[in-house]
């Protein structure tokens, strides 16, 4: 039997934590979640962000408190700007250095035991089969800005992105500057390799 646990810290664990673990730890649970709270909540902060032509993004740290999905009160949210060439990846990727500053901070915050929470209420958690349904392209009512703006929101490798159906078959599209972002992180990956 595990014993004597202080805290519990939830990084990037895509998992519901249950309660008979939660009550392992004396002074709770932390998570540390790759988008701002309370807005959004689950999965697909990345998507709804750029889908909803978001200009700022965040990471958030909330104590858990029930086998919720992030819906325990916020100890700290750090906020960063979403370019416009941002795709889901690359917003991933930004996201996840935030989330590794704020870990330091909030860790830090609990040493000085200067730890503040507030409310968290309100917020969208999107299902996957909404998540799913939001992927589609109907090409017959979506315009090239929605069907460019869908592309950028799904394009997260090695994860179906924006599609169309022909024939029962699903094919990811991608655009222009998805191919040039692509051309970068291997031309960035192979110059890596070399050194």
């Amino acid at each position: 039997m595990i014993k004597d646990i202080d805290l519990l810290i939830s990084y990037l664990y895509w998992q519901k934590i249950t309660t008979p673990f939660l009550k392992l730890a004396k002074k709770g649970a932390i998570n540390f979640h790759p988008a701002p709270l309370p807005d959004y909540k689950g999965r697909a902060g990345y998507n709804t962000a750029i889908l909803a032509n978001k200009t700022y993004f965040g990471v958030s740290a909330h104590f858990i408190d029930s086998e919720k999905l992030d819906d325990g009160p916020i100890i700290k949210v750090i906020r960063f700007k979403i370019s416009p060439t941002d795709n889901a990846h690359s917003l991933e990727k930004k996201t996840q250095k935030h989330l590794i500053k704020l870990l330091k901070n909030v860790i830090e915050m609990l040493i000085s035991g200067k730890t503040k929470v507030k409310k968290n209420i309100g917020g969208t958690y999107l299902t996957l089969a909404k998540l799913e349904e939001l992927k589609k392209i109907d090409l017959r009512s979506d315009n090239a800005k929605i069907i460019d703006k869908k592309v950028k929101a799904f394009f997260f490798p090695p994860y179906t992105g924006a599609y169309i159906t022909v024939d029962g078959k699903k094919y990811t599209l991608i655009n222009e500057e998805i191919l040039i972002y692509l051309n970068k992180l291997l031309s960035d990956n192979h110059e890596t390799q070399k050194n």
